[in-house]
């Protein structure tokens, strides 16, 4: 079972996707705010980030980076926000973000993106452990 990690201060919001995702079978652990994401990370294994970034731009990149920068850089971080800004889209597409999503898209599609991310990314694994002669 994948371990999602949702960083999101809209209490409502983390308690929506609580709700979807283990609805589809994956773990799901939920932090406020950074700080308590890198504890988290620090403390159990974690497949998918979802990161709001409604936070501090600053906040967010820093721990994109921090993220891309330590051990952890393997884990694939998607950006879920109400701030649709090209700029911001851009400038986190640059740090490694794997995808950008509004939070008005429907949850029920945000999880079947997820699904066939986590498809895909167990197909490519399968392909890794293969030995070609």
């Amino acid at each position: 079972m994948k371990t999602i990690l949702h960083i999101d201060f809209s209490s409502f919001y983390r308690k929506i996707l609580n709700n979807v995702f283990s609805q589809a079978g994956f773990n799901y652990v939920e932090a406020k705010n950074f700080e308590e994401a890198f504890n988290v990370i620090n403390n159990e294994p974690v497949d998918i980030i979802f990161t709001a970034v409604e936070f501090h731009f600053d906040d967010t990149a820093r721990f994109i980076q921090t993220i891309n920068e330590s051990k952890f850089k393997f884990i694939p971080i998607f950006v879920i926000t109400g701030n649709d800004s090209q700029k911001k889209k851009e400038e986190l597409f640059s740090l490694g973000i794997v995808d950008y999503i509004s939070k008005t898209t429907p949850v029920e599609e945000i999880c079947k993106y997820i699904q066939f991310f986590n498809e895909k990314d167990t197909q490519i694994e399968q392909l890794r452990s293969l030995s070609i002669a």
